[in-house]
């Protein structure tokens, strides 16, 4: 029977179906042999998202185009089954473990590849999982193969791997126990000793998966299937096609970027590296092999291991890879590199991690408070919002004062057509007909609003208060009147409104500055707001501005006093009106919607990011080590629609015995970033996408004393840790026979479909260079051929590069040639 044949009408369980093996696995599958019944994918319900959802997610990743092509009526046969390969029994539920009852295939794929997890979650995913899924597997009565995936480096003090079992490290039942029964902190110390100090926890877990496999061989049809490292493919589904930057794809873009100079390894060590292709259709012989066995694997019989391994095939060096990488990706440079591409080997150890960061902004000098003082804002309960907003009927009514000899309602109407309503026109545009204007004013009493218009808003259902004075300049007077007054107006409208199901404080996580760590909670008041506001309704401006500083405790300006007022207010009413206050930190442009890098002013960062870019700007006053705290505006307004979806579904009435809901909408603890490392992706960022009219060459620097600069954190690259420099400074020898004899299972018929020990015969140069263009296509969205721009660049850089070097010699030489003169003057 040929492999097309066997694998028809078969029913397949694959877990690890979002990872890098698990989506070229069901891509070939579907491709090739898309005579197969189903295909069940083990995922779990993840960010508010079910497994379904997860499913239709997967299914649309670039990997699947060609057989969106060419076999698009296989989709219908992939479903998902909700899971946890962490839980018992997998998570799984009565009802979907009936649905899998005719499974056939399992492919066990799902692992944590972090060399630096937790034991605990390790052992869990990497380990129990592996029992689970077998016990399972024992209850499937049609199954014909179960292929364990592992890795050739589950024995790592092992030089020479062959294809078989080794003595286990430690009891597999034990350690599942331990996992079961001890915290986090303790498993991590106890890990060097009881793993007899293996290098990290993902090899040993694995190691003792492959024992789970051993001690089932005589119960179910199963086979040990060992990788070696995976990378890009070489002809599969796409040439290069990849979709993370682990292991050496994350250096080869380093080293492409011009970031990495040096590399930990030995570059007589050879490397084992198999494409994901070759990884893949070893897996799908492996499964037709184990599933033509006629006579059931004996107790007293060897388990079936086979290493997918290429180091007998292709010998590979280290250092011949980096000189050829090198080589060629000077051919076909990155579209950013950031300076001539180079790399070294070197035995002594020396870094790793790099970060790539895209956007920027700057700050002013008046922001200097902020700059110099560490905060973090605890925010848990934001990020416990659910992400269900259900769509509802609505209207909208948008307080604006009438200013400029123009009404509210002909201000509103400009204000509509503004750039950031583009979206919406094209999509939504029958939604405009349901924008009113409600004349008023925030800083007067009752807002200014007409009986009129108070008639036309009694049902409304939530009101979202924006409304501040954001100038840290302002005047004491106008600010208590507009952030603090202005805010105890509204809710003393807000009480006369009998269907409001929420009311949506905004404020700022700077309202409480002299506090370094800021929990989501009302503080002590630094005054009492209600004398504050008579202070304002009966001085003038200049004589509140001589009291400000002794009046607020030395806050450091009107803007986060008044707003620090205007939430006790809040707190105070928090009985009579289902409340939430919510503090955003810093507010930056858009991240992608409705378009990315959408902002309309230049406060704040901006502004000093154009006098950055212009080359007016040179330094920043600001600590270095200091963490930014910014959000870009599309994640606040998604953070407050959910604000108002969680308050207004409050079933309980709130009483004064209960604490205020307070959200920070804030992410230092989620991508903590410090100043200098923002201001520097800030100079490096400028350059790369200029403004067209600097008049200087845009520059910057952190420094103490006052001036310049704000940047923010956003995309990261994932490099190749010094966690692996194990594996880049031992020799191992993978023996894979057993692999190789695959070869002779594929018939005629298949010689299309399989092509594997073809690719595993491919010449270095062909796998380096179809890896960077797949690096370059489908992780940097580039062209996976170098633009004219890129070569360009890339010969500049080259000059500056050997310029540099050349400068530097002649200015060393002549400084030694000099004190040479004048030692021999002396002498």
């Amino acid at each position: 029977m040929s492999v097309t044949k066997f694998y028809v009408d078969q029913e397949i369980f694959i877990t690890g179906g979002s990872g890098f093996i698990g989506k070229a696995l069901i891509e070939k599958i579907m491709r090739s042999f898309p005579e197969f019944s189903k295909i069940y994918v083990l995922l779990r319900s993840k960010v508010n998202k079910s497994a379904d959802e997860r499913l239709q997610i997967l299914l649309k990743d670039p990997v699947f185009e060609r057989v969106r092509r060419e076999q698009p009526q296989n989709f219908q046969k992939i479903f998902s089954i909700a899971g946890d390969c962490k839980e018992l029994g997998l998570g799984i539920s009565p009802d979907d473990r009936k649905r899998i009852e005719n499974v056939t295939m399992i492919f066990h794929s799902a692992a944590s590849v972090r060399f630096d997890d937790n034991f605990k979650d390790a052992i869990l995913l990497n380990t129990r999982g592996a029992f689970e899924l077998i016990k399972i597997a024992e209850g499937l009565k049609k199954l014909k193969a179960f292929i364990h995936i592992s890795t050739t480096y589950s024995n790592p003090d092992r030089h020479v791997v062959e294809e078989k079992i080794y003595p286990p490290l430690a009891d597999w039942r034990t350690t599942i126990k331990l996992a079961e029964h001890y915290d986090t902190k303790m498993l991590n110390i106890l890990f060097a000793k009881y793993s007899s100090h293996q290098p990290n926890t993902y090899t040993f877990t694995k190691h003792l998966a492959e024992h789970i496999v051993n001690d089932h061989r005589h119960k179910i049809p199963i086979l040990l299937y060992r990788p070696s490292i995976v990378v890009s493919s070489i002809f599969e589904p796409v040439p290069g096609w990849i979709d993370n930057f682990n292991g050496p794809i994350g250096l080869l873009i380093a080293c492409g970027l011009g970031i990495l100079r040096t590399s930990h390894a030995n570059p007589n060590v050879r490397a084992d590296i198999v494409p994901v292709d070759v990884c893949v259709q070893g897996l799908i012989l492996a499964g037709y092999k184990l599933g033509n066995l006629i006579e059931a694997t004996r107790e007293d019989q060897l388990l079936e291991v086979v290493n997918c391994s290429n180091a007998l095939i292709r010998t590979f060096c280290f250092g011949k890879i980096i000189e050829l990488g090198r080589t060629i990706i000077r051919k076909n440079p990155l579209e950013k590199c950031m300076w001539l591409p180079s790399g070294s080997i070197t035995d002594n150890v020396i870094w790793h991690y790099v970060r790539l960061q895209r956007r920027i902004f700057m700050s002013c000098q008046a922001l200097y408070k902020f700059y110099t003082t560490q905060w973090l804002f605890l925010n848990d309960n934001f990020l416990a919002l659910k992400n269900v907003i259900p769509p509802e009927d609505f209207k909208i009514y948008v307080l604006m004062r009438n200013k400029g000899g123009k009404t509210a309602d002909q201000r509103l109407r400009i204000l509509l057509k503004d750039p950031v309503f583009n979206r919406a026109q094209e999509e939504q545009p029958e939604s405009f007909k349901n924008i009113f204007a409600i004349a008023g004013d925030c800083k007067e009493l009752g807002l200014g609003i007409s009986p009129v218009d108070r008639k036309r808003i009694e049902n409304v259902t939530m009101i979202f208060h924006s409304a501040a004075s954001v100038r840290f300049d302002d005047n004491f007077k106008d600010a208590i009147l507009l952030n603090t007054r202005g805010a105890f107006e509204l809710i003393k409208i807000a009480e006369g409104l009998k269907k409001l199901k929420a009311f949506i404080h905004i404020s700022t996580t700077y309202s409480n500055p002299d506090r370094h760590v800021v929990e989501e909670k009302i503080y002590p008041p630094l005054a009492d707001w209600r004398t504050t506001i008579k202070l304002a309704e009966h001085y003038d401006t200049k004589m509140l501005n001589i009291l400000f500083a002794k009046y607020s405790s030395h806050q450091p300006n009107t803007y986060t006093f008044t707003k620090h007022l205007a939430e006790q207010i809040v707190n105070d009413s928090r009985d009579k009106i289902p409340i939430l206050l919510y503090r955003p930190s810093m507010v930056t442009s858009s991240l992608l919607e409705p378009v990315p890098g959408w902002l309309d002013n230049f406060n704040g960062p901006i502004g000093l990011l154009v006098a950055c870019g212009a080359g007016v700007m040179m330094t920043n006053y600001s600590n270095p080590n200091i963490k930014a705290d910014m959000v870009t505006i599309d994640v606040t307004v998604q953070g407050l629609l959910l604000a108002g979806y969680k308050i207004g579904n409050r079933f309980e009435p709130m009483t004064l015995d209960k604490p205020l809901d307070v959200l920070h909408c804030s992410r230092a603890n989620v991508k903590p970033v410090t100043y200098g490392a923002l201001t520097e992706a800030g100079k490096r960022l400028v350059r790369q996408n200029p403004f067209e009219k600097f008049i200087w060459l845009p520059c910057g620097s952190v420094t103490t004393n006052p001036i310049l600069h704000y940047t923010r954190n956003q995309r990261r690259i994932a490099m190749a840790s010094q966690a692996l420099q194990t594996f880049y400074t031992t020799q191992w020898l993978f023996s894979n026979e057993k692999f190789l004899e695959l070869e002779s299972l594929i018939s005629s018929e298949d010689l299309d479909k399989l092509r594997l020990f073809q690719y595993m015969k491919a010449e270095l140069d062909t796998l380096i260079w179809r890896g960077i263009g797949g690096c370059k296509e489908f992780l940097l969205r580039e062209p996976p051929n170098a633009t004219q721009s890129a070569r360009l660049r890339l010969k500049f850089f080259f000059f500056m590069h050997y310029l540099a070097q050349f400068v530097g010699a002649v200015l060393i030489g002549r400084l030694m040639y000099f004190l040479y003169k004048k030692l021999c003057s002396t002498a």
